[in-house]
């Protein structure tokens, strides 16, 4: 018999709304595409954290983005973007060793850049 552990709605809503991803506006990002590859790939164990810590944070602040999951026998994991101009970002999950350093990717290439200071430097 297989056990399963159940968490209350107000412990997953907490999850939600505390961490990365949580209340961050990705506009630039329009979908995301993982592919988890066979187990001996040294990534697959941030890249199993960022699924399931840190996607559905991004899932809830960002409903526009859409989500592609793939299981395939290639040998590496993989995590590519879609930016809004069509233009595809792959992401080297070796660089990322935790899921965290896989959410500053992402957020790297999918936030919008910041506004420049209109203001006259003085000087």
């Amino acid at each position: 018999m297989v056990a399963i552990k159940a968490f209350s709605v107000k412990s997953l809503t907490r999850n939600l709304a505390v961490g990365n991803g949580s209340a961050v506006q990705f506009p630039l990002l329009k979908r995301i595409d993982i592919t988890f590859g066979a187990d001996t790939c040294v990534a697959k164990p941030s890249l199993s954290s960022f699924y399931v810590n840190e996607l559905p944070r991004l899932h809830n602040s960002n409903p526009h983005i859409t989500f592609a999951t793939a299981s395939e026998e290639a040998e590496h994991c993989s995590v590519s973007l879609t930016l809004a101009d069509d233009k595809t970002v792959a992401i080297d999950l070796r660089e990322c060793p935790t899921s965290s350093a896989l959410y500053k990717r992402i957020h790297a290439a999918g936030a919008a850049p910041a506004p420049s200071d209109p203001s006259p430097s003085i000087g």
